[in-house]
């Protein structure tokens, strides 16, 4: 459970992360 809930987390930061890029070169 606690391993899924931290690839979970981790797939939501990078997520978050390559959003940000998007946004920076738009």
């Amino acid at each position: 459970m606690l391993n899924c809930a931290h690839e979970l987390v981790t797939f939501l930061v990078m997520a978050l992360i390559i959003g940000l890029f998007g946004i920076s070169a738009a």
